[in-house]
């Protein structure tokens, strides 16, 4: 069970600890399960770093922007 999924949104009223997204889990055979999903949320090894086109820097697979100039990942190279 999900908690808090929503609360962040209210960060800067509550205190930090109180917006943390919290998994609950009911079952002490699912912890494991439970463990794995999260390190795995949390690790992004297959996604590749990307040179932007534009700019050529190089981005973090996260970013859906170059943060140099702000380029989209598809923007053709110059």
């Amino acid at each position: 069970m999900l908690k808090n999924e929503f609360a962040a949104g209210a960060a800067g009223d509550l205190v930090p600890h109180e917006t943390w997204l919290e998994l609950w889990v009911s079952n002490d055979n699912d912890y494991e399960k439970a463990m794995t999903i999260i390190e795995s949320s949390f690790s992004n090894e297959s996604d590749p770093e990307w040179v932007c086109g534009n700019c050529m820097e190089l981005n973090d697979a996260s970013f859906e922007f170059c943060w140099n100039c702000q380029s989209a990942t598809s923007s053709p190279q110059k």
